[in-house]
């Protein structure tokens, strides 16, 4: 970036993903990407590892079930997780109502992904 950007819900690119899952772009370069996301009860993504890029998980609101590897835990608010490069994952939503968190990246996760069936 060349100078200060402000971001929020309306400027951000917004995908939608799963059953009822959305990301908001915030920011993303080559060092580094953050993205809000939500998920809506009972949707969870694929399992997925990212070979080269770290992930920090921090829960606004609701409560995260990620897998990692053969372990689940759950994040409720103001927790977070940090998963290394290489960790085999997923995050979902077995809670009471929509989940929203923060994932900030060290690199771009959705260029260094690979999906297990």
């Amino acid at each position: 970036m060349d100078k200060t950007v402000k971001v929020n819900q309306e400027t951000a690119v917004r995908r939608a993903w799963g059953d009822d899952g959305t990301t908001w772009e915030f920011l993303s370069t080559d060092r580094m990407s953050v993205f809000f996301e939500t998920v809506g009860v009972g949707t969870f993504e694929t399992f997925h590892v990212h070979p080269q890029t770290d992930q920090f998980f921090f829960v606004i609101s609701g409560e995260l079930e990620i897998t990692l590897d053969q372990s689940k835990l759950t994040l409720g608010p103001t927790e977070g997780l940090l998963i290394k490069a290489g960790s085999k994952h997923l995050v979902g939503n077995t809670g009471l109502e929509a989940v929203r968190f923060l994932v900030v990246s060290s690199g771009i996760p959705s260029e260094d992904r690979t999906e297990f069936g």
